[in-house]
C-alpha cells in the first residue's frame, strides 16, 4: 500500500507499488481510504446523460465530483452506465481542490495543499457494463496511474498500468509506469493514450 502518499503531492513522481489492494487499505465511514484517497464505493456527482438508443448512460463529466479514484458506478437511473464520452473527465485547470480536506489538522492555521481537480484523478475503475471509452476521455488526467477493470468486463482490461480495449487491441490510456504487453495482446497505442503523461520520460 502506498503509505506516503499524505506527504506526496498528487502530481510528483509516485512509487510502482501504487496498487490497488483491498486488505491494505483503512477505509473510513463513507468508504475512503484514509492513506490513498481510493473510494471503494461508486463515485457521486458524476455527469451522465441518456445514450441515443435511450438503453444506457455515458458519462459525460466529473460534476461535483472530487475523489482522488474514480468509481464509475454500474448503474444510473435503473440503466446501465455504457460509455465514457468525450473529455469526460477535463475540467478547468484552474479549479484547485484541498488535499485530504476530510482530515482534521491539530493546527489549525496550517496550510494543506492544493492541486488541480485534473491533477488530483490519480485512479478509475471501470465497471462491466462500460463498453466504450472515448480516446479523449481521460486524456486531461495529468496524474492518472492506476487502472481497475471489472474482470466481467468484455472489451476492456487493466494489465502492465495500462487500460487496454482487448477488441481493438488498443491502448486506451497508459502513464508513466505503463509497461506495453508483449504477448501480442496489443498492436496499437492510442493517440491520446500518453497524453499529458508528464512524468513519462522514455
Amino acid at each position: 500500500h502506498w503509505q506516503n502518499i499524505k506527504a506526496t503531492r498528487v502530481d510528483e513522481t509516485v512509487s510502482e507499488s501504487l496498487k490497488i489492494n483491498l486488505d491494505a487499505h483503512s477505509f473510513d465511514e463513507n468508504g475512503i481510504c484514509t492513506g490513498c484517497a481510493y473510494n471503494k464505493n461508486a463515485s457521486n456527482g458524476l455527469l451522465f446523460e441518456l445514450n441515443e438508443e435511450g438503453t444506457g448512460y455515458v458519462l459525460v463529466g466529473l460534476g461535483d465530483c472530487t475523489d482522488a479514484h474514480v468509481n464509475v458506478p454500474e448503474e444510473y437511473e435503473g440503466l446501465p452506465v455504457v460509455a465514457i464520452g468525450d473529455n469526460a473527465f477535463d475540467v478547468a485547470e484552474e479549479e484547485t481542490i484541498s488535499l485530504w480536506s476530510n482530515e482534521s489538522s491539530t493546527d489549525e492555521e496550517e496550510e494543506k495543499p492544493t492541486t488541480s481537480r485534473r491533477q488530483r484523478v490519480i485512479g478509475i475503475t471501470i465497471p462491466k457494463t462500460v463498453i466504450s471509452i472515448s480516446c479523449t476521455a481521460l486524456a486531461e488526467c495529468e496524474s492518472l496511474v492506476n487502472f481497475i477493470v471489472d474482470s466481467a468486463n468484455e472489451v476492456y482490461k487493466a494489465m502492465n498500468n495500462c487500460l487496454i480495449d482487448t477488441v481493438v487491441g488498443s491502448i486506451v490510456r497508459g502513464c508513466e509506469f505503463s509497461v506495453i504487453p508483449e504477448d501480442g495482446s496489443v498492436t496499437i497505442v492510442g493517440s491520446y493514450a500518453f497524453a499529458n503523461s508528464e512524468g513519462l520520460v522514455s
